[in-house]
């Protein structure tokens, strides 16, 4: 198998103006994914020489990262957030999102509120980032965006929705659960749960259905995965569920580390994301 080095160096040598780079943060590692004009993802990379202990700390030695000193397209630091609350536009008021939020989280005195304006499903998204992190991003790399993965998720699904219009669709990550529900092609819940447990999960899955009138027996779940869970979870899903479509992609990306298996899944459910 040819060592990655040469595939990165294949996308250096090439006009990078004409693709776009995702800097993924994660609370690990970050990562880079370069994406084609239609955003279909080309190219993951995994840089575990980076430790830091707050992403604050990571934003200054990242000045040094030779992806981060090329010309792009375009190039958006995207935030792993989970306590994300979504309020459609027509709704939305300026200057009460700290409203909309503390009707399902509480800020902490270390976080600042951000909003980012989705156009499908057509809402605000509301979430908190760390005091600091998007000044820190904005004196550093002037030319980028600041992106959440919610954010990305809910514009996949919604595009998957076009041509699949029903389904319940349940993104699955570290301690924490996101479950949207699509009828007729139209978002009609989205909301956040702290799990502990794979019993924990099927539990506001099932309570999601029973809030939407929906009957297990007659609905496609789509689950997408943060993190690798017990088959058990898959099995007991099976039971009472339609039809369980588990995703684990098989994605044209090439790592230069060779990550654990729950650390693998968790960089490629990312990419899925994006692509």
């Amino acid at each position: 198998m040819e060592r990655f080095e040469k595939f990165e160096t294949s996308f250096l040598q090439r006009n990078s103006s004409t693709y776009h780079l995702l800097v993924m943060l994660n609370s690990k590692y970050p990562y880079f994914v370069i994406l084609d004009n239609s955003k279909k993802a080309l190219l993951g990379i995994v840089r575990t020489n980076y430790t830091h202990s707050s992403f604050i700390d990571l934003i200054p030695v990242l000045k040094n990262e030779l992806l981060l000193n090329q010309e792009w397209g375009s190039m958006s630091f995207v935030f792993p957030g989970n306590k994300a609350v979504l309020v459609p536009k027509d709704v939305y008021v300026a200057g009460n999102g700290e409203d909309f939020y503390s009707l399902l989280f509480e800020k902490e005195i270390d976080e600042t509120l951000t909003k980012e304006t989705l156009s499908n499903p057509n809402s605000e998204l509301l979430y908190t980032l760390p005091i600091g992190l998007d000044d820190a991003i904005k004196f550093a790399f002037p030319n980028s965006d600041f992106l959440n993965i919610q954010g990305l998720w809910l514009n996949q699904i919604h595009s998957f929705c076009q041509t699949h219009p029903d389904g319940v669709f349940v993104l699955v990550g570290n301690n924490t659960v996101s479950i949207s529900v699509f009828k007729k092609s139209e978002l009609k819940l989205y909301n956040h749960y702290e799990v502990f447990s794979d019993q924990d999960i099927l539990y506001f899955i099932l309570l999601v259905l029973q809030t939407e009138n929906i009957r297990p027996h007659s609905v496609n779940c789509y689950i997408q995965l943060g993190y690798l869970p017990s088959l058990t979870l898959i099995g007991v899903l099976k039971q009472y569920i339609k039809e369980v479509n588990y995703f684990l992609p098989n994605l044209p990306i090439k790592f230069n580390h060779i990550l654990n298996s729950k650390e693998l899944i968790e960089n490629q459910f990312i990419i899925n994301c994006i692509s």
